[in-house]
């Protein structure tokens, strides 16, 4: 397993050498369409940024949670885009998911919850990753951790996930994997998914990396290989 992430990762650093200066050195991080056929019989990797609109999630120094999901998912989108694999986006821009007769913050935010899990759901062969930035009160924590949905696979997918940000990203980050056990998305829908929380806000030396466009590639990176050598196990089973 170890020898396959590391080789996972040299190939996706040679891809992203040939197109750092096209794409991903670039701001633009959302030029490759959302295009899944319904025909495809592979599976969909559905990237979900977390928040949006009026709920912006967690807010430091004038940092939005939101903001920064919808970065950092969009540089996953279009790196995995780029490697040939379907991958879709719930949102591509800072707005609620929300119906229009939600009328209230309140509202709204369940509603989107509730709009984003249909939308996974009403997918074919969907593999959910949704993306989060932690908060809290003491500043000394730092270190991305993944929680999974109660649904076959996932907590395989999120145990590789979280071992694979440590090696690549921050090996001080001794944080396991946990069950999502009051997260509305990942308790609704039915496919294999994981919440993936990048970094604490709290943490000044943590958010300024993860504003930073370099360590939102790496991440992207991390994300990318993971998912890829998840589908890889998947469709090895299934043969």
């Amino acid at each position: 397993m170890q020898f396959l992430k590391h080789h996972l990762i040299s190939y996706f650093c040679i891809v992203l050498a040939a197109v750092t200066a096209a794409v991903l050195g670039a701001e633009f991080y959302l030029a490759v369409p959302s295009m899944v056929s319904s025909a495809d019989p592979s599976p969909v990797i559905v990237i979900d940024a977390g928040h949006g609109g009026e709920d912006g999630g967690a807010a430091v120094s004038g940092i939005r949670e939101a903001d920064l999901n919808l970065q950092i998912a969009g540089r996953v989108h279009t790196l995995l885009c780029l490697l040939g694999q379907n991958s879709v986006m719930l949102r591509t821009e800072d707005r609620s998911l929300h119906s229009e007769e939600a009328v209230t913050l309140a509202q709204k935010k369940a509603s989107d919850l509730r709009n984003r899990a249909e939308a996974v759901n009403s997918l074919y062969r969907p593999v959910l990753i949704s993306i989060h930035q932690n908060m809290f009160a003491e500043t000394k924590y730092h270190g991305a951790q993944i929680f999974y949905a109660p649904t076959d696979r996932s907590e395989e997918f999120a145990q590789d996930m979280q071992e694979l940000l440590r090696i690549k990203l921050d090996t001080e980050n001794h944080r396991q994997c946990k069950p999502a056990e009051s997260v509305y998305l990942m308790n609704h829908v039915n496919c294999p998914a994981i919440l993936i929380e990048c970094g604490f806000m709290s943490n000044q030396e943590e958010r300024n990396k993860l504003c930073s466009a370099e360590y939102q590639k790496q991440l992207s990176l991390v994300i990318s290989a993971g998912s890829l050598d998840y589908l890889r196990k998947v469709i090895t089973d299934e043969v």
